[in-house]
């Protein structure tokens, strides 16, 4: 179901900007062929004129609620490079937007592309807040090339010893794991986030902390499997020592060699949360709070969500 939903987003998008795309075409055809005939012949009646109008009237509707509705911004940008022997890979963070409060996601584009894609927030406790890109490397696809174009325009800008780059978005909107009322009658609750997934993970910790002391999760655990090492160590070991959650990943057995440039593998992963997951059950009530790919929360939730265990989760921000 998660994938058929997935597909179907992506396939209203993919022919809605088709649509545009030809209305655009259709309207300057005929503004062409009005200006081409004049005012002879039956392209050059008045009702020709009245429509041209209002071809016109719409595109300078849709010009105005297009820039009242996308702002711009120059942010700061960070380049978290995979490592050498890896597919290549990288995490763009994005931070210097205005303060607004970080509570869902916002839709993303760049200047000169047309397409556009959804992005979860991530805001730390000092107030920061920041938008983390995951470029990967494939053909085909929207998301492909506004990441490969992403990619480039932040690496020829690092290159040139820059470290700010235009941007437009619409938001914030609303997201579900910063909901604190969602985290208040549970006993433990374990964040499951995949790559920059961490980011509503960490919106879900800022909730928690905004609940009254009687009324918090007592136990807070913070499992994240991901390849860029080097994000993990800077962003996702800081996340869980400031809001003193447990990072599985740091507890992990394997973690040295996973820390001199190994990969968590999956069976490991599941293994780790599996364990985690029988042992807070013990003790009390647990949620699942998960953000990051929709075929891996969909996993999580095949494998976890029970009549009497709940899985929530955070899927449109990439």
């Amino acid at each position: 179901p998660t994938s058929s939903a997935v597909c179907l987003k992506f396939w209203k998008r993919r022919f809605y900007d088709r649509f545009l795309q030809h209305k655009r075409e259709a309207g300057a055809v005929i503004v062409f062929c009005g200006l081409l005939h004049g005012d002879f012949g039956a392209l050059g009646q008045p009702t020709l004129w009245a429509f041209l109008l209002m071809v016109l009237g719409f595109y300078i509707l849709e010009s105005s609620i297009h820039s009242a509705l996308w702002k711009s911004a120059v942010v700061n940008f960070t380049v978290f490079e995979q490592q050498p022997d890896e597919d290549g890979r990288v995490v763009i963070v994005l931070s210097g937007f205005s303060p607004f409060r970080a509570c869902g996601y916002i839709m993303l584009k760049l200047p000169g592309i047309p397409s556009w894609h959804p992005f979860t927030l991530a805001e730390s406790n000092g107030g920061v807040i920041e938008l983390l890109v995951s470029v990967t490397p494939s053909v085909g696809g929207n998301y492909a090339n506004f990441s490969s174009t992403f990619k480039e325009r932040a690496l020829a800008l690092q290159h040139a010893q820059q470290n700010q780059i235009s941007v437009e978005f619409i938001g914030p909107f609303a997201g579900l794991l910063a909901n604190q009322d969602l985290y208040e009658r549970y006993q433990a609750v374990i964040f499951c986030g995949w790559g920059t997934g961490f980011a509503g993970c960490l919106q879900g910790l800022r909730a928690i902390q905004r609940i009254q002391e009687e009324n918090r999760p007592t136990r807070v655990v913070v499992a994240w499997k991901g390849r860029n090492l080097q994000y993990y160590r800077h962003k996702v070991i800081r996340m869980c020592e400031e809001y003193r959650a447990r990072d599985l990943l740091g507890e992990w057995r394997g973690i040295e060699r996973t820390q001199g440039g190994g990969i968590w593998s999956a069976d490991e992963f599941w293994r780790q949360v599996g364990d985690c997951h029988q042992h807070l059950k013990q003790q009390g009530s647990v949620l699942f709070a998960a953000c990051g790919d929709p075929a891996v929360v969909a996993e999580l939730k095949a494998k976890f969500e029970r009549h009497d265990q709940r899985v929530i989760d955070e899927t449109y921000g990439d």
